[in-house]
């Protein structure tokens, strides 16, 4: 069975159509639907981290007595996101301690919980929005198109499959306000598709907060439920400049 592969032309329809779609009204199925036209024939350039790695991941919340209240949220607590419906909770994570930090942007008096995991299998994360575009918007000191993959990954894409892979990255690290949580129905529909099926354990990609200089995760429920195990649980207090307090 031949695959219809989206030319130039219809890729930019596409985007255009995207971008220009109602979002205030727009479900993200819909919006899902043209992505998965979009994306036909789209080759992805995945990672493999073997078990061991440690993911750090933080919570305001009370002094946590079960696990169940620093993993991810349950259904009916989950929000939408940037790689997640609401009311379908994924768990956010960050490789590098200080980056949940940046991204939970704590206010003075709250009592966070710092936790790290590691997993206890080989974790496949499809690779997303390391660009040298995004390195220039995120102003980034890493070379983001060179890192978790070949030199020549992008060399192979045709002039359609790099239209793809610019809309892809540019949304994916997106700066969206609490006014415009809106925009998380393209992100999400994007994630949806991109972890879709059992090959991927999540999604990995740069981290808005931090200007690009370290990545975040997106797993699965279904891999951290069996491939996750909690290590440690710090819990702090956020005080005013002097720096976290143990609590």
């Amino acid at each position: 069975m031949s695959i219809d592969v989206p030319n130039k032309e219809k890729v930019l329809q596409l985007i255009s159509e995207i971008e220009a779609i109602d979002l205030r009204t727009a479900t993200v199925d819909q919006i899902q639907d043209l992505i998965r036209v979009l994306i036909t024939g789209f080759p992805t350039s995945a990672i493999k981290i073997f078990p061991g790695q440690y993911i750090h991941r933080t919570r305001v919340c009370e002094k946590p007595v079960n696990i169940c209240q620093v993993t991810y949220p349950p259904p009916n607590a989950a929000p939408m996101g940037r790689a997640n419906e609401q009311g379908k909770p994924r768990f956010y994570g960050s490789i590098g301690r200080g980056v949940p930090f940046f991204e939970l942007n704590p206010q003075v008096g709250d009592k966070i919980a710092l936790t790290t995991w590691k997993n206890t299998e080989d974790m496949l994360l499809n690779r997303v929005a390391f660009t040298k575009e995004n390195s220039v918007s995120l102003e980034s000191k890493r070379e983001l198109e060179n890192i978790y993959t070949s030199s020549d990954f992008l060399e192979k894409l045709s002039e359609s499959q790099l239209l793809v892979n610019s809309f892809l990255a540019k949304w994916l690290v997106k700066k969206i306000s609490q006014d415009e949580t809106n925009y998380y129905k393209v992100t999400a529909a994007m994630s949806n598709i991109l972890m879709a099926g059992e090959v991927f354990a999540g999604l990995v990609y740069p981290t808005v907060k931090m200007f690009g200089n370290a990545d975040n995760l997106v797993l699965a429920p279904t891999f951290v439920d069996k491939s996750l195990q909690l290590v440690s649980i710090e819990y702090h207090c956020c005080p005013d400049k002097s720096g976290f307090k143990n609590l």
